[in-house]
């Protein structure tokens, strides 16, 4: 089963539904798939001041469990992540690691502190809730939680089937990331693939399909 896992200030089914047709192109080959939104994106309850980066993480744990109790699998999952979703999948497995068969990262992403100030226009030293892209509005501590997670740091338990892609189009991913994370994945070897696509696949549907194919065919071999 494929639980994927959304980026910073959008929604389950992904920047122009990439989710959606990467879901189906799953469902096709036999994988049951599951989306969903974190707390104030999409149809989930609550605001976006209140994601945090600690809570979102705790969240997918619950919601790759809960969709292993519910939907037909074998009774593994792989955490199919793009973005921040792929940062947030990595430190997941760490405490998911009896169940996650695999890993999928798209333009992983860490040093949020650093990163998103220099993206998003962010604030470290905000009083108040501060807007970032296409009206979602982050609270006034959303960095400083972010700050405490070191998301590199997981790289180093590591321990089931990893497959790092990167899209190298524009300068909104670091590659280096995903390079530093592989270093540090010392009982696996992960696999790291770049594209010429970029951050988000906008209007790049051929390139789009072939991150998908690329990332469904690792997952066949791998589980074959």
């Amino acid at each position: 089963m494929i639980v994927f896992v959304h980026g910073f200030i959008t929604a389950g089914t992904e920047n122009h539904g990439i989710f959606v047709r990467a879901a189906r192109s799953a469902n096709e080959r036999g994988y049951s798939t599951v989306l969903f939104d974190f707390e104030g994106t999409g149809y989930s309850d609550g605001n976006y001041e209140q994601f945090r980066i600690t809570s979102a993480i705790t969240d997918l744990a619950v919601v790759a469990r809960q969709s292993l109790a519910e939907a037909p699998c074998d009774g593994r999952v792989v955490l199919f992540g793009q973005s921040l979703g792929s940062a947030l999948a990595l430190v997941a497995q760490e405490q998911l690691s009896e169940l996650v068969g695999g890993l999928v990262l798209w333009n992983l992403s860490a040093n949020f502190a650093e990163r998103y100030p220099r993206l998003f226009g962010l604030s470290p030293d905000a009083d108040g809730p501060q807007c970032v892209d296409k009206g979602y509005v982050v609270g006034a501590d959303f960095l400083k939680d972010a700050a405490t997670v070191d998301v590199l740091s997981y790289a180093y338990g590591l321990q089931c089937p990893t497959l790092m892609l990167n899209c190298i189009g524009d300068g909104v991913g670091d590659i280096s990331i995903a390079d530093q994370a592989a270093r540090r994945a010392s009982r696996i070897s992960p696999l790291l693939v770049r594209l010429p696509a970029t951050h988000s696949f906008t209007c790049q549907r051929q390139l789009e399909s072939e991150a998908v194919n690329v990332s469904l065919d690792w997952l066949d071999n791998t589980f074959a």
